[in-house]
């Protein structure tokens, strides 16, 4: 797949942007700072800057029929009509629907599912103009949902809820792109597109700098920043894919990675990702006895690097039950101190331990 996008403005080029994604990446992430032009890239690609000069090869999964794949596009700030509730404003969506999605998902795609899943059954009946700003994303999302699109555009679609709901609104983003939605979806948050997306554009001043397979280009980002000496927006963080999932009563799941049994919170997962920030992992020589930690994974290390005078951090290769390295990658930040006391350099296998919240 290929974006070619340039919008210009009267003295110069303002968005110069060629990117090439592999045809099986069902989700893209779009990172920056403010201002790089993440917004004007979706609005491009939505057909909304008439200036723009836009030419894109679309996979061959929404391009089955002769027509266009239909875009649909959520705002940062919802822009849902106000003199409708909330039901109507999703009810206008499903009257002009596509009538020919391409993708498994829009074609089973069930309402009663998606209210559930973006926590919004209740809001039904309410006047537009009461809702928070997070129910008014959360309503902007379902209702893009409901137009059944082949490409599902969005900007910063989380940045207003907290925690445990920018866990279920990614879960349901994730479900749509499994199912063959082609999602593009803008964050600064760099651990909010790591959790969902399979493929990542990062871009400054209106260019590509960087793209990427997202688990290894957000490792890249991430220690880019840390060396530019500026305040690190976001803790340094490992991404794990999840073989297998169980859900247990005591708001603890179950997960199987590597052949390893992890438990975790649910709000550190999204759909077969989990997310662990490198200041909670914790490494030993031998696996600890009598803890609270629930998580202990073998290791082999990789690399040590010096974050500051006191910090170190450490890249370890998970190991699988039979003591074979994995392509699975987790950090840790620790102290300077520790890692001369322990001796940890390239090659010692090490423990990762980590609590399950």
């Amino acid at each position: 797949m290929e974006l070619v996008v340039c919008l210009e403005e009267p003295k110069r080029p303002w968005l110069s942007l060629r990117c090439t994604v592999p045809d099986d990446v069902s989700a893209i992430g779009i990172y920056g700072p403010s201002g790089v032009g993440k917004s004007t890239f979706l609005r491009c690609l939505a057909g909304l800057e008439t200036n723009a000069h836009v030419a894109v090869a679309w996979p061959s999964r929404i391009m089955q029929c002769d027509a266009k794949p239909r875009v649909g596009i959520v705002f940062q700030d919802a822009v849902l009509l106000p003199h409708l509730s909330v039901a109507e404003n999703l009810a206008l969506a499903k009257r002009y629907a596509n009538t020919r999605p391409q993708s498994q998902y829009m074609q089973s795609l069930c309402d009663a599912d998606v209210l559930s899943e973006l926590a919004i059954e209740h809001l039904l009946n309410e006047p537009v103009q009461t809702l928070s700003g997070g129910e008014q994303q959360r309503v902007a999302i379902a209702r893009a949902l409901f137009n059944r699109p082949d490409v599902l555009l969005l900007d910063e679609p989380v940045s207003a809820l907290d925690n445990a709901l920018k866990q279920r609104v990614l879960n349901c983003l994730c479900h749509a792109a499994q199912g063959g939605v082609l999602i593009i979806m803008v964050s600064h948050a760099l651990s909010e597109l790591a959790l969902c997306c399979d493929w990542l554009i990062a871009l400054q001043q209106g260019e590509v700098v960087q793209q990427g397979d997202a688990a290894t280009l957000r490792h890249t980002l991430l220690m880019q920043h840390n060396a530019d000496g500026e305040p690190q927006s976001e803790p340094l963080f490992s991404i794990i894919p999840v073989a297998a999932i169980q859900p247990r009563t005591n708001h603890i799941n179950q997960y199987v990675v590597a052949g390893h049994t992890l438990y975790m919170v649910a709000a550190q997962s999204v759909s077969n990702r989990l997310k662990i920030d490198a200041n909670q992992v914790i490494l030993s020589l031998h696996k600890p006895q009598n803890t609270s930690l629930q998580n202990h994974l073998p290791t082999r290390v990789l690399t040590v690097q010096k974050i500051s005078q006191a910090t170190m951090l450490v890249s370890l290769q998970l190991l699988s039950l039979d003591d074979q390295e994995t392509d699975i990658q987790i950090t840790a930040l620790i102290t300077s101190q520790a890692v001369e006391q322990l001796n940890i350099q390239a090659g010692r296998p090490m423990i990762a331990s980590f609590k399950a919240h």
